[in-house]
């Protein structure tokens, strides 16, 4: 059973590296360019990789999902699929140019830098970094590194999003992204997050938080009626019970 289920996730692990090489036109872990070809997975004429997948390659990406994605891919998929790779493509330079400007030059708001001073040590990092150690893939290192890295990667979005500033819950995000990528791709993911995927879910109204929460709720309600039924006899909400984990997008809670 041990063997077929590490036979199992090498396929996985495998054909993962095959779409990442593809669709970012990059070699990824030096697999061949022969593989290219395989896995339902078409290539481009010139061999780099044009961002998004054919028709067949959808299903083909579909299937990997359901399959779950190796721990020492995931910043790789994130990164990629996000759309935060192209983003940070497209911005050359950005990051390190907010960094320096938000916490060196002091561009950024004394009150929003004690904020997330104060949210860098309710995040949690100790347990964080002392969990990483054994894990090779960890961009992660230290308790300090991890803190240094989310006070420049929240500072730096703050600057760059002044109409979203530092919001409290982006650091326990940050902080789940910097296990897998470095602080820079990290940035780009936040950026596309919470401007994109994750659209309205840090602004003032939070209005697409709200949207998708409510939504939330008419499923739990229509797919799981005893249990809304249970909530309901409780005088609770769906949405306001399952908030951290929309607004945290998941990550205190799935990984």
């Amino acid at each position: 059973q041990s063997r077929r289920n590490t036979r199992f996730r090498s396929n996985v692990y495998d054909k993962w590296i095959v779409f990442l090489q593809q669709k970012d036109g990059r070699k990824v872990y030096g697999v061949p360019e022969t593989a290219l070809s395989e896995n339902g997975v078409e290539q481009s004429n010139n061999g780099a990789g044009h961002g998004l997948p054919s028709e067949s390659g959808v299903e083909h990406l579909r299937d990997l999902v359901k399959s779950g994605v190796p721990e020492e891919l995931r910043g790789e998929v994130w990164f990629s699929l996000s759309g935060a790779r192209a983003l940070r493509t497209a911005n050359q330079g950005l990051y390190t140019s907010l960094q320096k400007r938000s916490l060196k030059n002091g561009e950024l708001d004394n009150s929003i830098l004690l904020e997330i001073e104060k949210d860098i040590h309710r995040t949690g990092l100790a347990q964080l970094a002392s969990t990483l150690k054994s894990k090779h893939y960890s961009c992660v290192a230290s308790e300090a590194e991890a803190s240094e890295k989310l006070r420049n990667v929240l500072a730096s979005f703050a600057l760059h999003r002044p109409e979203v500033g530092y919001c409290q819950s982006t650091n326990f995000v940050v902080a789940l992204l910097l296990v897998f990528m470095e602080e820079e791709d990290a940035f780009f993911t936040l950026d596309i997050l919470a401007t994109s995927v994750l659209r309205g879910y840090y602004t003032q109204d939070i209005e697409g938080l709200q949207v998708d929460l409510l939504a939330f709720a008419d499923m739990v309600e229509e797919c799981l009626p005893q249990i809304h039924e249970h909530i309901s006899k409780l005088d609770a909400a769906v949405f306001a019970l399952c908030l951290p984990w929309f607004v945290c997008a998941f990550a205190q809670t799935l990984p």
